[in-house]
């Protein structure tokens, strides 16, 4: 037995020797900087022309390092402070504020304005009996002061800086001892070191604040709850331990009911059981932690009861023992960089291989975005746009087929860390085909890599075709170059194999028109399960089960849930057995509220009453049998003795109406008894006769036809333009204008034929058997 435990200490000691030897994992060093004797905190600021720096805590004052230009990171000031090993700092509009723990330390204010030339001390602040603080938090105008003397009992104080360098004390909490703490809108939520617990205050009124609760978060024996962050959804809180025996864990607890706090999950660097957490940071859905020496550690929280390490850098690699000795604070950048500051080796700024963010939506102006790169040669035909998907957000991305030539190849592309089962690639597009003398295709190669580029799958093709039906249209041909509105963008969902970390958009010229892409998300998804509808039929409806006379197969549709109501899925069921199916599945939908509108061969088009909440991954029923579950009630009641209603039979050329065209196909079909499965059978028995005719007669004399929100039918027309560009490229630039302009100029509104109505109909059968009557 003793045998075995040497065995098993040493396999433990030499496993954890050799992960420590085995480097860093899916990022890279930018720089590291190493020009004091000690470190401690480290925040980050942008400036308003975008430009990025490190605020570095040192143990003589703050060093303000200037990171922009990776390939010239260089310190650009220093703020001498009172000497001290404990330096942390926040930022609000233009101004850092610097505290510590050294004596008459006090609340050092910075004036950031005039960076990169200069960092100016404006104001060190004090108040009755405050002089020294442990660690400073910041929410819109408003800092909270934790532990030292800033509260009694080392509580947490809450400043105005409303006036930025003239700071105003209001509020306090001083139950107990507050090592740090989080700040989401009027609640803090703060560590409380020295007993284990979270407490969650009230701060609606910031010069009274109450207590609301708090829970334990750690053994009452074993106690040092740091610090803490929340994710975006609110749902979840992390925090850290920091204790050396055993070593400090991250642990993460479900919030989003007060009245029962639970802990879902611990956390452990992969292959490493003796560093200590420090600090966490949450970005999006990645947990970035200075876990002491074994350096900056990201986690994927998208599943918080399931951490994965994504990524690490280690900036103390000569050990990875229980010792308060490495990476103290962790900041991010929006550009991805995230910078580190290490006790005893200075400042490190790294980048990960992959991007951190789940979707880009090409907001900012720069172009391409951060995590992604273009991979071109000659000229750039990828840029950003201001028009967005949906009309909602702020920008895209456009691939310029109406000026690359024919066979330009161009990529769009990004990293990603390695993806599990359950991964996929969504994005937005809008494209239009140009006209027949420049028929392309344009394409676009859908493309995922699991070994970082070397090579591709291609997951989809899609072409651009003229007039329709390419998988890349989404809006009418048009003799311009393409801009669309908000009803041209569709949605493309593709499956990642597992173990992908790059993804490229190829897009090949066929020098036709203009594609659009946005909200490329990259993110795991529930798998769809099916889901349940009820529905009647006029026609074919029978008072006992199946309720319908022939099974017959029914069509549904998403429609996003507002206009123009654009389609995001389709999902196809047969009645069998029952008036309620059972296996209706939408594969490519997100999570949102939508419109449900069914669709059956010879019925009138019918939507849900109200948009309904689908979740992917989980179950909707809805049941158009009952009154008032169409849009606009619009359904026959079936028989008098019960509240069923149907769907309207009869629109058997499927144009949203039942008229006397519908009537006609009916009359004829009936007057050469047409038999079997064909579409003038309202009633499904095989046979098209009187029975179907009258069904159809009836709905046309009470002008029966779809009822759709407002705006569903409408198409907004697609942007045209005849300027010239100022200068072309060449001869075939200059051509395609030239067609284009003949084209438009040769477009003429035809005039729709005079659709016959019912009563035309009527009038017209009649004067047939007068004239029959006659012979």
């Amino acid at each position: 037995m003793n045998r075995l435990f040497l065995i098993a200490v040493c396999c433990l000691f030499l496993g954890t020797t050799a992960y420590s030897q085995l480097g860093n994992q899916n990022t890279y060093l930018l720089r590291n900087l190493d020009n004091y004797s000690s470190y401690s905190a480290i925040w980050g600021y942008v400036a308003p022309n975008g430009r990025e720096y490190a605020i570095l805590g040192t143990n003589t004052g703050t060093s303000f390092v200037d990171i922009t230009d990776s390939a010239n990171i260089h310190q650009v000031d220093f703020v001498s402070g009172v000497n001290s090993s404990w330096r942390e700092m926040k930022t609000y509009s233009h101004y850092a504020y610097v505290v510590s723990e050294g004596t008459n330390s006090g609340l050092q204010i910075m004036d950031l304005q005039y960076l990169p030339d200069s960092v100016s001390l404006v104001n060190t602040w004090f108040y009755s009996g405050y002089t020294k603080t442990h660690s400073i938090s910041q929410s819109g105008p408003y800092l909270y002061l934790n532990g030292g003397n800033a509260s009694p009992n080392g509580g947490v104080a809450v400043v105005s800086v409303v006036n930025p360098t003239a700071p105003v004390k209001l509020g306090q909490w001083t139950t107990e001892y507050v090592h740090d703490c989080r700040v989401l809108n009027d609640t803090i939520w703060t560590a409380n070191v020295y007993s284990g617990r979270m407490s969650i205050i009230n701060a609606a009124n910031k010069s009274s604040l109450q207590f609301v609760d708090n829970w334990q978060a750690y053994n009452t024996q074993v106690v040092s709850t740091h610090n803490a962050a929340i994710t975006d959804d609110r749902s979840h809180i992390f925090t850290t331990n920091e204790i050396s025996s055993p070593p400090g864990r991250l642990y993460a607890y479900d919030i989003q009911d007060l009245d029962n706090i639970t802990r879902v999950s611990e956390w452990q660097p992969t292959g490493i059981t003796s560093s200590i957490v420090h600090n966490v940071e949450i970005y999006g859905k990645y947990a970035v932690l200075a876990h002491y020496s074994s350096g900056i550690r990201i986690v994927n929280i998208s599943n918080p009861a399931a951490p994965v390490e994504a990524a690490w850098y280690d900036t103390y690699p000569s050990s990875n023992s229980a010792s308060f000795n490495g990476c103290w604070g962790v900041y991010v950048f929006p550009t991805g960089k995230i910078v580190g500051s290490d006790i005893s080796n200075g400042l490190f700024v790294i980048k990960t291989t992959f991007s951190m963010r789940d979707c880009e939506g090409f907001t900012n102006t720069a172009f391409p975005p951060t995590f992604y790169e273009l991979d071109y040669s000659g000229t750039q035909y990828w840029s950003r746009q201001n028009v967005s998907a949906y009309g909602t957000g702020s920008g895209s991305a456009k691939f310029d087929f109406f000026n690359a030539p024919a066979g330009t190849t161009q990529s769009i592309f990004t990293n990603c860390a390695p993806t599990k089962a359950g991964t996929y690639l969504t994005f937005d597009e809008a494209y239009a085909p140009y006209s027949a003398s420049f028929p392309g295709p344009d394409s676009l190669y859908v493309e995922s890599s699991t070994n970082g580029g070397v090579s591709f799958t291609i997951l989809a093709a899609l072409a651009g075709l003229h007039p329709s039906g390419g998988e890349l249209n989404t809006a009418p041909a048009t003799a311009s170059a393409f801009t669309p509105n908000s009803s041209h963008w569709r949605s493309k969902i593709y499956s990642l194999p597992v173990g992908t970390n790059k993804v490229r958009l190829r897009a090949r010229s066929g020098f036709a028109n203009n594609l659009y892409i946005d909200n490329i998300c990259i993110q795991p998804l529930a798998s769809p399960v099916v889901n349940t509808a009820g529905l009647m039929n006029q026609g074919m409806f029978i008072n006992s089960s199946p309720y319908w006379r022939l099974e017959d197969t029914v069509s549904f549709y998403l429609r996003k849930n507002l206009a123009p109501y654009i389609l995001v899925d389709s999902a196809r069921s047969v009645i069998s057995g029952s008036p309620f199916m059972n296996n209706v599945l939408f594969n490519r939908a997100l999570t949102g509220n939508y419109y449900l509108a069914v669709k059956h061969r010879n019925s009138i088009e019918t939507w849900s009453s109200v948009p309904i909440s689908y979740t992917r991954g989980g179950t909707f029923s809805k049941n158009f049998i009952d009154p008032g579950a169409s849009y606009g009630d619009n359904m026959v009641q079936l028989i008098q003795t019960e509240n069923w209603r149907g769907i309207f039979s009869g629109d058997v050329n499927q144009d949203g109406t039942v008229d006397a065209s519908d009537v006609s196909i009916i009359d004829n079909d009936a007057a050469n008894f047409a038999g079997g499965y064909i579409v003038t059978d309202l009633t499904g028995d095989n046979f098209v006769d009187g029975s179907d005719f009258a069904f159809a007669d009836n709905n046309a004399s009470n002008f029966i036809a779809a009822v759709k929100p407002p705006g569903a039918n409408l198409i907004p027309p697609t942007i045209q333009s005849d300027q010239a560009p100022p200068v072309f490229e060449n001869e075939m630039q200059r051509q395609k204008y030239e067609e284009g302009k003949r084209e438009a100029a040769e477009q003429k509104v035809v005039a729709q034929p005079k659709k016959q109505t019912y009563k035309e109909y009527l009038e017209m059968k009649r004067n047939e058997n007068m004239n029959k009557s006659l012979k």
